[in-house]
């Protein structure tokens, strides 16, 4: 479930995964999982631009895809980030 929230805060999305784990995406393309019952940051990404994360959602395979202005984005099981689309290698 993807909630989408606004306040006085950088982070404007948060996904609760199968674990119950929120992911949170902010304004610049920062990316964070974290505990909320130790409530502890398990992990944190960054996207290769500086964009405002629009959506994040979780697919059968467990990856992490994440959309923003700029771009769409997959976190593999593995962590490892991998470019689907990026607006600056579009063609013209």
């Amino acid at each position: 479930m993807t909630i989408l929230f606004v306040v006085n805060s950088l982070f404007k999305i948060i996904y609760a995964n199968k674990e119950n784990n929120l992911w949170c995406g902010n304004t610049t393309g920062q990316v964070i999982l974290y505990d909320p019952l130790s409530k502890k940051n398990l992990q944190e990404k960054r996207l290769p631009v500086k964009s405002k994360i629009s959506s994040i959602f979780e697919d059968s395979l467990r990856q992490i895809w994440v959309t923003c202005e700029l771009g769409l984005y997959v976190f593999t099981v593995e962590g490892k980030l991998r470019v689907v689309y990026d607006y600056k290698n579009t063609p013209n």
